[in-house]
């Protein structure tokens, strides 16, 4: 049997190292030829490793059908009197199958746990939940020691699992559980594309005229732009900076969003004389990840504690704590019954610690118009606000927010728990500091170590380990 597969340069870099990294990302700007790639490398894989299985999948049928079915059938004409329409699948004289399959819902994926597929290949993997993902790793295995099992996942900017895919393949952020030697990613753009190209010489010029969200995602293949984005003005050649020492005499503040299964974001923020913001410190933790840094299961108290032992080991001052206002709870008791306290709330827990907080204002709207804002330059051409490199969640969760679906001028679903800690301290109203003249610098620093030593005296305060305020 005779078969013609053309592979483009950048499409036989992704089939090369898809051969050798358990989960390669390809793609980037529309036009790159993904599609044609899934299709070329299953064929290859089935009729090389005899008696093996590759699944094929979309968000929905219809997708599945156009996009995969009909053009394998039709590329690979040699390929239709193996096709069973009933189960959707290519039987190869080798005994090899192609499974072909879409996952409309999340939980979808659950039917394929128990199974077994040398090769799976997700195209358009931005249209799901990285769940999809870790789920149908699982499965991705072999008992032909002759083969390596392979996930070979497309895919352009945007879609709900945009902010995922950009943290593993394109930001290299990895969670505990992940090894970054098990992703790749070799990104494609449409120029890249010659058949294309010759075919549809205008096609470029046609993703040109695209509004600039889109157009930047679908030609430019940016993973930090694209539609939906709530936050289009964050750029992270101008928002994100290498860390610095921040001056003493600047104000400091720290918000505080609280989560046990969901994380625990806290944020610290430094404001300069010119009224610039600096994010300059996370603390970021759910309650199992709590655990196995400290030991200790995440309470109120032992995180009120954690951040009292960072600012005492940092030697920093700050003006106020701002927090999530639902740790300050209330019960009513019958219909217009008066108010009463339902227990100790998380709030008063951690002041009782020392760590004396100020109630978050919980207005959205304006909470997020005011970060927006802050993303805005000043009189000097310099963003009001800028990140260190190293507030990874920050800056994980700032460019993929996406416009709810109903409350249209919200952020919709998705990890926004350092988000919220920064929006708290930008509605607090935090204020520039006043600089110190250069005549007063000497009084001021004589005054500033008179307060340290009073401080220390009255604390007892030695040497701080962060782990010894965990109990």
């Amino acid at each position: 049997m005779e078969l013609t597969i053309s592979l483009q340069p950048k499409q036989r870099e992704a089939l090369k190292k898809a051969e050798t990294t358990p989960v390669l990302l390809f793609g980037g700007s529309r036009g790159g030829g993904k599609s044609y790639l899934v299709r070329a490398r299953e064929l290859l894989r089935r009729l090389e490793y005899p008696n093996t299985k590759g699944l094929v999948i979309r968000k929905t049928y219809p997708e599945l059908l156009s996009n995969h079915i009909r053009l394998f059938l039709n590329e690979y004409p040699q390929t239709r009197s193996w096709y069973n329409k009933g189960e959707k699948a290519i039987h190869y004289p080798n005994g090899s199958i192609t499974e072909f399959s879409y996952l409309q819902n999340t939980d979808d994926v659950y039917n394929y746990q128990g199974r077994e597929y040398e090769d799976i290949s997700v195209d358009e993997v931005t249209q799901h939940d990285w769940e999809v993902i870790n789920v149908l790793r699982a499965s991705n295995r072999t008992s032909h020691p002759e083969i390596k099992p392979s996930m070979l996942l497309t895919g352009n900017p945007g879609g709900r699992g945009h902010a995922e895919v950009k943290r593993v393949f394109v930001d290299r952020i990895f969670r505990e559980n992940e090894k970054p030697s098990d992703y790749g990613f070799v990104r494609s753009r449409v120029w890249d594309n010659k058949a294309l190209m010759e075919a549809d010489p205008e096609y470029v010029e046609r993703l040109k005229q695209l509004p600039e969200a889109k157009r930047k995602a679908w030609l430019d293949g940016s993973w930090d732009v694209f539609e939906g984005q709530y936050f289009s003005e964050y750029n992270r050649d101008r928002h994100v900076i290498r860390p610095f020492q921040i001056e003493a005499q600047w104000n400091r503040y720290i918000g505080l969003d609280w989560g046990v299964n969901a994380p625990t974001a806290v944020l610290w923020l430094a404001e300069d004389f010119d009224k610039h913001l600096y994010v300059y410190r996370e603390l970021y933790l759910n309650g199992e990840q709590f655990e196995e840094k400290y030991g200790k299961p995440l309470t109120p108290r032992r995180m009120a504690r954690i951040i009292l032992g960072i600012v005492k080991k940092s030697k920093e001052d700050y003006k106020y704590l701002v927090a999530d206002p639902s740790i300050w709870n209330q019960a009513y008791f019958g219909k217009g019954a008066k108010a009463l306290e339902q227990g100790e709330s998380i709030a008063e827990v951690m002041a009782a610690e020392g760590l004396h907080l100020a109630r978050g204002d919980n207005d959205r709207l304006n909470g997020w118009n005011r970060v927006r804002e802050a993303l805005s330059s000043g009189y000097d051409g310099l963003p009001h606000l800028r990140i260190f490199e190293t507030c990874i969640n920050l800056l994980r969760e700032l460019p993929a927010a996406m416009y709810d679906d109903v409350k249209v001028e919200d952020v919709g679903e998705g990890e926004d728990h350092a988000l919220d800690a920064l929006r708290y301290i930008m509605q607090s109203r935090p204020i520039a500091p006043t600089q110190i003249k250069p005549h007063d610098r000497e009084e001021h620093l004589i005054r500033k170590q008179l307060q340290i030593a009073k401080r220390r005296y009255e604390q007892n305060e030695e040497s701080i380990n962060e782990e010894e305020y965990i109990y």
